[in-house]
C-alpha cells in the first residue's frame, strides 16, 4: 500500500509492505529524506549504490537522478520538502541540517542489523 499526504510545502509518501521498484527519476525542487522502518530497498544514484535496512535513513537533494529497488515487501516513509520553504530555515535548524547548497546529512553509521547505513550523497563542505 502506498499513501501519499501533501500539505504546507511539503509531501509525506508512506510504502507499507510495499514491494515496489522505481526506475530512475528524479525529484524537482525537492529535498528528499527516507527511512526504512522494514525490510531493505537498494537505492542507487549516480554516486553509487547504498543498501537501507531497518532503521536506515537517506537523503537526496532536489534533481539528483536515483532508483530504487526491492526484492521483497519494505515500508519505508519519505518526507519530499520544496525546495522554496528551504530557504525559510535559519542556519543550525534541525541540528546541522542547512541546505543552503544542499550539503551533507546523515553521516556513515551503523544499522540496526550491524550493516553499514551511508548518506545518499557525498556532503559538500562550506
Amino acid at each position: 500500500m502506498v499513501e501519499y499526504f501533501q500539505g504546507g510545502g511539503a509531501e509525506v509518501i508512506v510504502c507499507q509492505g510495499s514491494a515496489l521498484s522505481y526506475p530512475w527519476h528524479s525529484h524537482v525542487s525537492t529535498l528528499t529524506l527516507g527511512a526504512v522502518l522494514e525490510g531493505v530497498v537498494e537505492l542507487e544514484t549516480d554516486q553509487g549504490t547504498g543498501i537501507y535496512r531497518e532503521n536506515g535513513l537517506f537523503a537526496l537533494p532536489p534533481y539528483m537522478p536515483h532508483s530504487l529497488k526491492a526484492g521483497s515487501p519494505y515500508t519505508l516513509v519519505s518526507l519530499c520538502v520544496y525546495r522554496l520553504r528551504l530557504h525559510r530555515l535559519k542556519p543550525g535548524s534541525f541540528g546541522g541540517l542547512w541546505t543552503g547548497g544542499c550539503c551533507g546529512y546523515f553521516p556513515e553509521g551503523s544499522d540496526s542489523s550491524g550493516g553499514k547505513r551511508q548518506a545518499a550523497f557525498t556532503p559538500t563542505p562550506k
